[in-house]
């Protein structure tokens, strides 16, 4: 009899064991699952933030780059560091024979949900994109991996070329911000060298 009941007694805490096992990591999961909806969202308020002129956003993933038949980024341009507020500005440059048939690039942020898409040109075998990064104080001192590639009318995309995009964690001064005048600015001195 005592034996069964130890049986039994085992069996319960066993039972109760792997319930703690499976609830600890459902939590585990549920914790991971958080942080990769946090680092998404991140990633998708700087598409957010990223204002192109003649820029789009689009929902989804990117358009697959390929080799053949399409316009290639040799080389790609621009600063790393960028504050709040501050214009920007990326350059595109390709040797694509075609280059007529180049009418816009493909931005996209690593681990976004969307992407940008920038009418332009090739101009002497450069695309300049310009544009200002908004303020968003959930990205200050945060880094993050920007892409590039061109694309044709038709819808040919190239191979992506790619950068850190660091955002600064104050945002730029505004122009019209009165400046404060100082204590010693307002004071008078004599010659000895000694305010009034």
């Amino acid at each position: 009899m005592s034996g069964k009941r130890i049986s039994a007694g085992f069996a319960w805490v066993a039972a109760l064991g792997v319930l703690g096992f499976c609830g600890f990591f459902g939590f585990s999961c549920d914790d991971q699952g958080d942080v990769a909806d946090i680092a998404a969202g991140l990633e998708d308020q700087l598409v957010d933030a990223l204002r192109f002129e003649r820029g789009a956003k689009r929902q989804g993933s990117p358009p697959e780059g390929r080799v053949e038949n399409a316009p290639q980024v040799e080389v790609l341009r621009g600063e790393q560091e960028h504050r709040p507020g501050e214009d920007f500005a990326f350059e595109l440059e390709s040797v694509y024979a075609q280059a007529g048939d180049v009418t816009r690039a493909v931005v996209a942020v690593e681990g976004a949900t969307q992407h940008i898409v920038v009418e332009g040109a090739l101009t002497a075998r450069v695309m300049a994109l310009v544009g200002t990064l908004a303020d968003d104080p959930d990205l200050y001192g945060k880094s993050f991996t920007i892409s590039f590639a061109l694309q044709t009318a038709d819808g040919r995309t190239g191979l992506y070329k790619s950068m850190r995009f660091v955002v600064l964690g104050d945002k730029a001064p505004e122009l019209d911000d009165p400046v404060e005048d100082t204590a010693f600015a307002e004071s008078r001195y004599e010659p000895s060298g000694r305010p009034e």
